[in-house]
């Protein structure tokens, strides 16, 4: 609403203090002569708000001039946008509803002792009226200019005097009596700006976890313009979040320590050709902890001997509760590796026959109190090939008969653990007959004693050598009693 060049009423003798938005200078014409008040009877103050309003800075003056209007006859009247006046004086039977139904105070001219009120009211219309009594006796009270609301949609203003601006005259009345005519009032009402702040749509608590993106779109319309000028800030210092200017898209990642919590945001709305016209709601997001499984250190890849013991530890932490929480278990891993559930040691023996070879493993961590959200670490056990000794169990003593051949399994005597199997070699050591001899490859001991050689008893060491790396060998002697005929 605009409204400018009023003509707001016939204006009687009156002072004014504590005015917050009044500049005045004034003619006043007494019945006798006219009399212009001097400077320094002229009070110049300046608006800055109207109490009761969310209308800021709205600029008002009042001049006080000569001949603008006058009404000769008491009653009240309503001043219109258009530049007409309705009038009705208080003896007319419509009088009450003319000025209730129209929802303002209207000017009063003439009246009689009474109120000294004079409110000046914006109704949020195309109206706006002036009240108040004049052509009172010296010895009442000054007039006062109050705070009065007449209606609940009316925005007011008032204020007290506190001395006369009018001067002393001898009208040839009395000494007791001051009695003017009517000076005039011309209200120059400068644009009363009622630029419309945007409207936000209504924003629910919203609920969200720790660390995962929470986004809420903001908006709203703008009453003034097109929704293109429409922009958005964050009114809330929360560590995180933000809100994109022009499209409201509010975005936040809740960290850890925000979880759980309640934080109260405060989003605003405001015209970009007009910023100090906002609109602000606030609202609350409630972050919800999140039981997050612990992590698990990296373990590397490791190189180990078959048949010799294995051991390492996994390790891990747990950034969402008490390390006395973590358990540990084997989601993959060969035959015969364990760990323990509290400590994450591994241990494992890997078997000849697991030897060589490579053996993913895989342990996971989790949080004793949900064990099925889990971090894994997956690794590799390289287990190398370890050459064992073959190994030649106890061969019996023999007996033998001269002239006759002794044939001994030495191999059934002989063992090699090693998987896969080594070749193994046979020899004798210090043999001082020509006629006794073992297969290299297959370990038979063969020998035919002479007749020279009877009655006797000889020993014969049989040396069982592999192919492995390192060559590694074995040893056995026995004994062969030699019998005459």
């Amino acid at each position: 609403m605009k409204i400018t060049n009023w003509l707001a009423s016939i204006f009687p003798k009156t002072h004014l203090r504590k005015s917050s938005g009044i500049r005045a200078s004034a003619w006043v014409e007494t019945l006798e002569n006219r009399v212009l008040l001097s400077s320094q009877n002229v009070l110049v103050q300046s608006l800055t708000t109207l109490e009761g309003t969310t209308l800021d800075d709205i600029p008002i003056q009042f001049a006080l001039t000569e001949g603008t209007a006058t009404f000769e006859e008491m009653g009240y009247f309503l001043f219109n946008a258009d530049g007409t006046v309705d009038g009705s004086s208080p003896g007319d039977a419509d009088f009450s509803d003319k000025v209730l139904a129209r929802g303002t105070t209207v000017f009063q001219q003439g009246a009689p002792l009474g109120s000294t009120s004079m409110p000046i009211i914006f109704n949020g219309g195309d109206q706006i009226g002036v009240y108040f009594c004049h052509n009172l006796p010296a010895s009442q009270a000054a007039n006062e200019i109050d705070r009065q609301e007449l209606s609940a949609n009316s925005i007011r203003l008032g204020f007290e005097e506190t001395a006369s601006l009018w001067p002393e005259t001898s009208n040839g009345i009395g000494p007791d009596t001051r009695r003017f005519d009517d000076a005039v009032i011309q209200a120059t009402i400068g644009d009363v700006d009622t630029f419309g702040s945007p409207i936000l749509d209504p924003i629910a608590d919203q609920t969200t976890n720790e660390e995962e993106l929470f986004e809420l779109q903001i908006t709203a319309t703008n009453p003034e313009g097109p929704d293109s000028d429409l922009r958005y800030r964050l009114d809330t210092e929360l560590d995180g979040a933000t809100v994109d200017e022009v499209t409201g898209l509010l975005t936040w990642t809740p960290t850890e320590e925000q979880g759980p919590g309640s934080f109260q945001v405060v989003v605003t709305a405001f015209n970009s050709t007009r910023p100090d016209a906002t609109t602000s709601q606030q609202f609350t997001i409630n972050v919800a902890e999140v039981n997050t499984a612990p992590l698990i250190d990296p373990i590397a890849d490791m190189t180990i001997n078959e048949g010799e013991l294995f051991t390492t530890t996994a390790t891990a932490s747990n950034p969402f509760g008490p390390d006395t929480d973590i358990r540990f278990r084997l989601d993959q891993a060969p035959t015969g590796v364990t760990i323990d559930e509290m400590t994450g040691e591994i241990n494992w023996t890997p078997t000849e026959t697991q030897g060589p070879g490579q053996f993913d493993v895989v342990v996971s961590v989790f949080n004793a109190t949900d064990p099925a959200d889990s971090n894994s670490e997956r690794f590799t056990l390289v287990v190398q090939e370890v050459n064992v000794a073959p190994v030649i169990a106890n061969i019996p003593d023999q007996d033998a008969t001269q002239e006759q051949t002794l044939t001994v399994q030495i191999g059934n005597f002989v063992t090699d653990a090693d998987r896969p199997a080594n070749r193994l070699s046979y020899s004798l050591l210090n043999n001082s007959f020509a006629t006794a001899q073992i297969n290299g490859n297959t370990g038979v001991f063969t020998w035919t004693p002479s007749t020279s050689d009877a009655p006797a008893t000889y020993s014969f060491t049989v040396l069982v050598v592999d192919n492995g790396t390192p060559q590694l060998s074995a040893m056995q002697t026995f004994l062969v009693t030699v019998m005459a005929p």
